[in-house]
């Protein structure tokens, strides 16, 4: 039966590469779609920025490339899909990236916003107020090029003091203590904020008395030393020296006896 056998021997062959064509072709490669959102985080000029876009699909491993459009100065796309950088402008850009997968691409068009950088308020503590004195003291922002405008944005100023839209707090302070409030500068669209505390601290303690009137012996004598400044309520004490002999003096800054 020599036929038949070669007839089995033609199928047999036959069958043998039709099973290795379909394991060549394998399995279809699925679709590669980009998850990445299409409006970037925002970035901010001179601060540096990194965002790693994602894809799915493919045979696992994506090659990223811009293809359409510009990245903001400063920022650029790696091939593993990192955007990353300082930018260097301000402004929305838009572009187009492509995302590659074995035989399968994807593309998206994506919009990273860049914003000003803020204002700086390099003024961090300020001296401190004397209730009832004039008072003055300066704010400063950095950049320091063109008009701004000082606010303040919460908290409150020691009454009798106001803050400038030219960043001057000026006036006479009417409160003690210590107060905490902040303040916003603007310039066009930027702006920046810091919080400052100012303290009013009472005026210096000083005997205002020069002269007493005199005492005469074995009368009645009363004299009341007189102070400026502080918070009231003085204490007053003998340090140095002695009264005449029948005189004391009181706390309270009178001295009285008979001489």
């Amino acid at each position: 039966m020599p036929r038949l056998t070669n007839i089995r021997a033609v199928l047999a062959v036959v069958a043998g590469a039709a099973c290795a064509n379909q394991e060549a072709v394998g399995p279809p490669v699925p679709a590669v779609v980009i998850t990445t959102t299409r409006v970037l985080p925002a970035a901010t000029v001179g601060t540096p920025y990194e965002m790693a876009l994602s894809a799915t699909g493919g045979t696992g491993v994506v090659t990223w490339s811009v293809v359409a459009g510009t990245l903001p100065d400063g920022v650029a796309l790696s091939a593993t899909g990192l955007l990353s950088g300082t930018p260097a402008t301000a402004g929305n850009r838009s572009f187009t990236v492509q995302a590659e997968s074995g035989p399968r691409t994807a593309t998206a068009e994506l919009a990273l916003p860049v914003s000003e950088a803020p204002l700086l308020i390099i003024t961090t503590t300020i001296s401190s107020a004397v209730l009832g004195a004039a008072y003055v003291q300066f704010l400063s922002v950095e950049p320091g090029d063109g008009a701004v405008t000082w606010s303040v944005v919460s908290g409150a100023l020691p009454g009798g003091l106001t803050l400038s839209a030219a960043g001057v707090i000026t006036g006479n302070a009417s409160t003690l203590g210590g107060f905490s409030f902040r303040v916003r500068v603007v310039r066009g669209t930027r702006s920046g904020e810091r919080t400052l505390t100012l303290a009013v601290d009472p005026p210096p303690l000083a005997i205002t008395s020069a002269t007493l009137p005199p005492a005469e012996t074995g009368l009645a004598y009363e004299a009341q030393l007189e102070s400026a400044g502080g918070v009231g309520g003085n204490m007053w004490t003998l340090v140095s020296g002695r009264l005449p002999s029948g005189l004391s003096l009181t706390a309270t800054g009178t001295i009285t006896g008979t001489a």
